[in-house]
């Protein structure tokens, strides 16, 4: 399937969410970045250039795509611009890189699929009131599930916690220790899998701090995943367990087709 199918079909959904009583602002129509995170830009690595979508790759889930006010125009319109020079992308690619996955393997999207009012979100508790809109998260956890039915990852990257604790509201009893969002609870549960309703193999979820905080906050995670180094292993020994889990599924699959044919 056409890369742009799925990333239109994405969008078509995203644009029928509401967002009322919320801080966040939705993106209509098409995308404001050559590359960049969905919904932002398409989510894909070489953005309109890529040769396909990534399906059964690893999942890349951010908070959610920014302060609107830092795309806009003198004008107030939405700008355009290439997202993977700024500072969540150095970090993140050197992560993966070290890691061993391939960037073009990844889908990189939002778990709060949107733009904000204020000026960061980091400060204050923004995530925090939005972990705790039920609504706001019914909603954008049934768009989460639709991403994940549609690409079918074998890896799922949380940025922060986040990210982190939108997945446990998905995975409750999987990810119960991501749900308090803060690092301890990421340390308390380093990767585990999931199961995606709909396919044929286990997801491994992990997390760790946002690549734009690394250098402060990556030291206070627990051995032996502190620091740089240690979320490289984290991800690679996450990457690791998922590819043998997608072939662990693909032999059970040849084997009940032979018992089938017998």
């Amino acid at each position: 399937m056409d890369h742009s199918s799925v990333i239109e079909g994405l969008r078509k959904e995203l644009d029928e969410i509401p967002f009322e009583e919320s801080s966040l602002i939705r993106f209509i129509g098409k995308p404001i970045m050559e590359r960049g995170f969905f919904p932002g830009g398409n989510g894909l690595f070489e953005g309109k250039a890529a040769a396909q979508f990534p399906f059964g790759g690893t999942l890349i889930l951010g908070s959610n795509f920014g302060c609107a006010s830092k795309f806009a125009g003198h004008d107030g319109r939405l700008i355009t611009q290439d997202e993977t020079s700024n500072t969540t992308w150095a970090p993140l690619r050197r992560l993966l890189a070290g890691a061993g996955v391939d960037p073009r393997e990844c889908f990189f999207t939002n778990a709060w699929p949107c733009l904000h009012e204020g000026e960061s979100n980091t400060l204050g508790d923004l995530m925090k009131d939005w972990l705790a809109n039920a609504s706001l998260m019914k909603n954008c956890s049934k768009f989460f599930a639709r991403t994940c039915a549609d690409m079918k990852p074998s890896l799922i990257v949380a940025l922060g916690p986040g990210p982190a604790a939108f997945m446990a509201n998905t995975w409750p009893r999987e990810l119960v220790g991501w749900r308090v969002n803060n690092i301890g609870g990421m340390d308390s549960t380093p990767f585990e899998s999931v199961q995606i309703e709909g396919v044929s193999h286990r997801t491994v979820c992990t997390a760790v701090v946002h690549p734009c905080y690394q250098h402060i906050n990556a030291k206070r995670r627990r051995s032996p995943y502190q620091n740089a180094e240690g979320e490289i292993q984290l991800i690679k020994e996450a990457h690791d367990l998922s590819q043998s889990l997608v072939q662990k599924a693909k032999t059970s699959s040849t084997l009940q087709k032979s018992h089938c044919r017998a």
